[in-house]
């Protein structure tokens, strides 16, 4: 896989990771600083740029 490839790969993982996130912090079964911890060490973890979950 190329640089670039595998760039968009990690992307595409990481933003399915935060709609996953999101509903969870939607649902009110995890508290939103909790998830935004995850989101941050999930975003670092696949070198991308972290969104904001809410």
């Amino acid at each position: 896989m190329g640089q670039v490839q595998e760039k968009t790969h990690n992307q595409m993982i990481y933003l399915m990771a935060v709609d996953i996130l999101r509903r969870w912090g939607n649902s009110g079964k995890v508290l939103w600083d909790v998830l935004e911890r995850i989101n941050q060490k999930n975003a670092e973890k696949m070198q991308c740029a972290a969104v904001a979950l809410r």
